[in-house]
């Protein structure tokens, strides 16, 4: 054991009755259940969002976040997509001494980025930077900052995310956005999670479109207000939808009978998308 508190894994492992019982139970922290038993999406949720506390030094120490945007990238390029865009949470990165600074965060995309240029020089990455309405409006304005401190072209829009019918609702966060939208103008985009819901109380679409945001996040929502639907596709709003991540936090449970379906057949601009 490190005066830290931590002990190696595989140090672990070795002390364990049966090593494969052992990495059995580890992936079970980790990993959601593709096909949850529990069929109502709020419960999942609560055993879904504690995995990432479980898994947040690993993932965000800065060389094994460096290995993993690489690797993610090389895969889609293996796929033919020329441009992968992240939904990244700023301030999250981590070196031995502490955080990292963001203007290092973005240098490591940078550096991913030019690596694999050296290869394909049609790829590049994009980023949406991402606000976590767990952690209120405080987090908002230091992620909106991230607009006065950084000009850099990868950079391309602001999004705030968590669990919808359980945290704060978009009308909250309505100053800072207007502020920081008053400030940029059309240099600040918007890319609203929104409609993430099953909830007929769920009215995030609204603030979503008011606010001028370009695209929304999952929006199967959509499907219950015919109104919202006309609008959408009057200012060309495409919904980035997500039927496997809606399927493993039990919104749908099939994913042929996604609301997409439906939207597609009205004439709203739909993409697929893994989440984030």
């Amino acid at each position: 054991m490190h005066d830290d508190g931590y002990m190696k894994c595989n140090s672990l492992r070795q002390y364990a009755a049966d090593a494969k019982q052992f990495d059995k139970e580890i992936r079970d922290k980790i990993l959601l259940e593709l096909n949850p038993k529990e069929p109502e999406d709020h419960n999942i949720w609560k055993k879904f969002q504690p995995k990432f506390d479980l898994t947040f030094e690993l993932i965000n120490y800065h060389g094994f976040f460096k290995q993993c945007l690489f690797d993610v990238c090389k895969r889609y390029i293996d796929e033919l997509v020329c441009i992968v865009e992240f939904r990244h949470v700023f301030g999250c990165l981590l070196t031995d001494d502490g955080p990292l600074p963001i203007e290092e965060e973005i240098k490591i995309f940078q550096e991913v980025q030019a690596t694999l240029q050296t290869m394909y020089p049609r790829f590049r990455i994009t980023i949406i930077a991402c606000s976590l309405k767990i952690y209120g409006e405080e987090h908002l304005r230091k992620t909106l900052a991230i607009a006065d401190t950084i000009d850099d072209p990868m950079i391309v829009g602001y999004d705030l995310v968590c669990e919808e019918d359980y945290n704060e609702p978009l009308d909250k966060f309505l100053p800072l956005i207007y502020e920081a939208k008053l400030k940029h103008g059309d240099k600040f985009n918007l890319y609203l999670h929104a409609g993430e819901s099953t909830s007929r109380h769920n009215n995030e679409l609204y603030d979503a479109i008011l606010l001028g945001t370009k695209r929304i996040g999952h929006g199967f929502a959509l499907t219950r207000h015919p109104s919202l639907i006309e609008l959408v596709k009057e200012r060309g709003i495409c919904l980035e939808c997500c039927p496997g991540s809606n399927k493993a936090l039990g919104y749908i449970t099939d994913p042929r009978c996604h609301p997409a379906r439906s939207l597609i057949q009205q004439g709203v601009h739909i993409s697929i998308n893994s989440d984030d």
